[in-house]
């Protein structure tokens, strides 16, 4: 670099790098851009799909897909707010609609907690839909989670309203999938205790 001189080498190399993390920050947190689609609270929730799918055929038991489904959500959690408070810092906005990588936490979550419940109602209801079992709690598990998180009831709404910081704008989609994971709980009670009083 013939005729420039030191410091002008450092400003250079120090725009490259926030640059380049700028990139990967907006790429996680629109989660490789995924965020930039129609709808892409749904398709980044439906793009869970191959990481669920993957962990459950390599899995050996249904408390081990529960236990590396937590370990991804929380990973993804620990990456998700740092990339979404960069994004936001560098963006000046709150939860722009590209940041999607809560909703990857969110559909993550709703896997962990409900997959034994979801499981058992298949399994007592014998599986009417003739799906196979691993695409149907998937399939239960991503349209309860995307309900509860576009209608935002109760706690839901007010967390997502009352925190504007990077906490905020997972924290609603964490509340989703607990409330999700509740009903196919109860779900489940309701069709033990059914069968076994019939």
């Amino acid at each position: 670099m013939r005729g420039w001189n030191k410091e002008t080498v450092i400003e250079i190399m120090k725009y490259i790098k926030v640059k380049i993390w700028l990139m990967l920050s907006y790429l996680i947190a629109t989660w490789f851009y995924i965020g930039k689609l129609p709808a892409p609270g749904t398709c980044a929730a439906a793009s869970v799909y191959p990481i669920y799918h993957f962990i459950v055929k390599y899995s050996g038991s249904c408390k081990e897909v529960k236990l590396i489904l937590f370990i991804s959500t929380i990973a993804l959690y620990i990456l998700g707010y740092i990339t979404i408070k960069d994004f936001q810092k560098r963006t000046n906005t709150f939860d722009h609609n590209s940041i999607v990588i809560d909703e990857v936490i969110g559909q993550l979550l709703t896997l962990a907690l409900s997959f034994e419940s979801l499981y058992s109602i298949i399994n007592q209801t014998h599986n009417i839909m003739k799906i196979s079992n691993e695409k149907l709690i998937f399939l239960a598990a991503f349209i309860v989670f995307r309900i509860f998180d576009i209608i935002k009831p109760s706690v839901i709404g007010y967390m997502d309203l009352r925190y504007k910081n990077a906490c905020g704008v997972i924290f609603d989609d964490v509340l989703a999938a607990v409330f999700s994971s509740l009903l196919f709980y109860y779900v489940d009670m309701l069709i033990k205790l059914f069968v076994h009083f019939s």
